[in-house]
């Protein structure tokens, strides 16, 4: 600043000058310009250092299609729009996506689909149906309706309507009671059924078998084995007038079977133990294999038969049960066959559905395909399971391609990464270098690993402190999502 005598009219030195040469003359900066109002206040200052920071990790941000960007996000809870959660400090990591009206309020409880439901214990969860309730500590209730745990640990309910567990490692298996007479688990460590249908392997109760005993129950049902109390070896007579023939040539296992006789039915048992029906319709079929049963009646080609030891098909038209222990239950044009001489593949109906893999398991549906050990198509049309423990619940055109991958449902979905899951939705893709990725919603593709995606993400009731969260934890800061 130059020097000032006093001789200098200082105040016509400011008139004349514009405002950048005057904050010049006398070593301003450009805030000798601005209003006060510009400025901070001392509070405002104090508020601006406590503030959120570029650096602090935020939910950076979100795109249009629900993939987050920068950050991992870490959501011990999540719940979808029409279910609730229970409090953070009660319902830790607990879950409820999918359906309406139901809540997860245990903690590590989860209640996925359906309506109405809710899991209160510990690790409880609930997979679809409507209006059950699990109080059971790491039990499981899946599908039916209207079921109740009220104490079973460790127990399962599938299926059915009206059915309540009370006992720990127990399982109701399609068990159907009534709104005004439930029925209740009776033991622990038991299996409940109303009927029992075992496709392979036999009924095996060790207790006291003895070779040659027969099963007999007391007149409360308990089973037990006890001595034949009579027959066996050769048949010498039959009742007059049923139309039958004997065979005696070995008379410790003679074959019993009905003559033609206008088509009177029944079944015959071969020289290897096999069984079929004495009438096989139009179209003979190809020897059974060593102790198969075949009762299909109906075939367009001599293949179409339980050819497989052991094997069963216990109905329908034009199956094929090729291995050993294989079975079909019914349906149409189903295929059980198996890789290396290895069977126990098993198509329990449908229409045109393959199980061609060792211990592989198509449900039902139209045209679907399990072709990988343990593999596994619970329903729907077009689906696929490909891979070893891969695993499709149902829908349409469907795909699990990878190890211990799993699509639950929806259309057009594909899950090729290992450990990959899709839990619906339509047009989702998990491609191959993605492992552990998961989608929940459509017309989605994944681009990392071990990451949950979604279409919009609601988070209910979010903790307002991360007073006692745990690391990761998202909480509401006034406003702003902040991560512990």
């Amino acid at each position: 600043m130059p020097d000032v005598t006093l001789s200098t009219d200082i105040d016509a030195f400011l008139k004349t000058a514009n405002d950048a040469a005057a904050r010049t003359e006398l070593g301003l900066g450009s805030a000798a310009e601005a209003a006060t109002g510009d400025f901070a206040t001392s509070t405002q200052g104090d508020k601006a250092d406590t503030a959120l920071q570029p650096a602090d990790p935020t939910l950076e941000s979100v795109t249009d299609n629900g993939a987050t960007t920068l950050n991992d996000i870490q959501v011990g809870r999540i719940v979808t729009a029409g279910n609730t959660l229970g409090p953070v400090a009660t319902a830790v990591d607990s879950i409820a996506i999918g359906g309406t009206g139901n809540s997860a309020t245990g903690p590590q409880s989860e209640v996925l689909g359906g309506g109405g439901s809710s899991a209160t214990a510990t690790g409880s969860t609930i997979v679809g149906g409507n209006s059950s309730n699990n109080s059971g500590n790491w039990a499981i209730i899946a599908g039916g309706r209207n079921h109740t745990n009220t104490a079973g640990a460790r127990s399962g309910i599938l299926g059915g309507e009206y059915a309540n567990v009370t006992h720990a490692d127990s399982s109701m298996l399609s068990v159907r009671g009534t709104n005004i007479a439930n029925k209740e688990s009776q033991a622990v460590q038991t299996a409940h059924v109303d009927n029992l249908h075992i496709f392979e392997g036999g009924f095996k109760m060790p207790t006291g078998a003895t070779d040659t005993y027969v099963l007999t129950t007391d007149a409360t049902g308990v089973g037990t084995w006890q001595a034949a109390g009579g027959g066996g070896g050769q048949v010498d007579s039959v009742v007059a007038g049923t139309n039958v023939t004997i065979d005696n040539t070995d008379p410790i296992n003679p074959i019993i079977s009905a003559a033609g006789g206008g088509g009177g039915g029944g079944t015959v048992q071969n020289v290897n133990l096999s069984i079929e029906p004495t009438d096989e319709g139009t179209t003979a079929g190809n020897a059974r294999g060593a102790n198969a049963v075949d009762l299909q009646t109906d075939r367009n080609a001599a293949t179409q038969v339980a050819s497989g030891n052991y094997s069963v098909i216990g109905g329908g038209n034009r199956n094929m049960s090729v291995e050993s222990y294989n079975t079909i239950g019914g349906g149409y044009a189903n295929t059980a066959s198996g890789l290396y001489g290895i069977g126990n593949a098993t198509v329990s109906g449908g229409s045109q559905n393959t199980a061609s893999a060792p211990w592989s398991t198509v449900s039902g549906g139209v045209v679907n395909t399990a072709s990988a050990y343990y593999s596994v198509v619970g329903g729907g049309k077009s689906n696929n399971a490909t891979d070893f423990w891969s695993t499709v619940s149902g829908g349409y055109q469907n795909t699990a391609s990878a190890m211990y991958s799993s699509v639950l449902g929806g259309i057009q979905n594909t899950a090729s990464a290992t450990y990959s899951a899709i839990l619906g939705g339509q047009s989702n893709n998990i491609s191959g270098s993605y492992t552990k990725a998961m989608i929940v919603g459509s017309n989605i593709t994944a681009d990392r690993t071990n990451c949950t995606f979604v279409s919009n993400l609601s988070i209910k009731s979010i903790p307002t402190s991360a007073t006692g969260l745990p690391a990761g934890s998202v909480w509401n800061n006034g406003g702003v999502l902040n991560i512990v």
